[in-house]
């Protein structure tokens, strides 16, 4: 048995191929894509990934969306976003989950490890535990922004983590977003 991945996408050119290669062991790549107007959905394609497009919403409805309409191919997904990296570790350990007939836990939640200019930040920004590898049918997500999951049954917690290159697209990308814009900082203001 293998586990299907879930990517979400939006504009990943740089990050995609990374992030692809990383789990080119799975048979089972699903690219979920808020409609790139990049190379997004031509480079996932060339990979062998599925593409399935929806336009971005918010957090919960667009995870919850791909739970529920996409079918993949194992009952195990593990769910990047497209700045992550599968490792050799946490694929080994997921594989080995997955291979267990009869499994207790129908999600695990795992630590990340997130990179600046090539280096893992340790003590700025430490493995946070995020619910990441899961069976579909247990799982679903609330909150708009960060979603929370909601398990319908036991979960565990996995000993490796996966990468996270946040900064990958240079640090103007964090001053750049919607956040910033002029007419929402009078609202951040009070």
């Amino acid at each position: 048995m293998t586990i299907s991945i879930l990517i979400l996408t939006l504009n990943e050119e740089i990050n995609l191929p990374d992030c692809l290669a990383s789990v080119a062991w799975s048979d089972d790549i699903v690219v979920f894509d808020s409609h790139s107007i990049d190379r997004t959905v031509e480079i996932a394609k060339t990979a062998g990934a599925r593409v399935v497009q929806r336009r971005f919403d918010n957090w919960s409805a667009h995870q919850n969306y791909a739970l529920e309409h996409i079918p993949f191919k194992h009952p195990w997904v593990f769910y990047l976003d497209a700045d992550e990296r599968m490792t050799f570790e946490l694929k080994a350990e997921i594989l080995t989950i997955a291979d267990d007939p009869s499994p207790a836990k129908v999600a695990y939640y795992c630590g990340r490890k997130n990179f600046f200019m090539g280096r893992w930040i340790k003590h700025a920004m430490p493995p946070g535990l995020i619910m990441r590898f899961f069976q579909p049918p247990h799982i679903r997500f609330e909150r708009l922004v960060n979603p929370t999951p909601v398990i319908d049954g036991e979960h565990g917690y996995l000993q490796n983590c996966f990468e996270h290159y946040n900064f990958s697209k240079g640090i103007g990308e964090w001053y750049s977003g919607p956040l910033c814009q002029d007419s929402l900082l009078p609202n951040l203001r009070g």
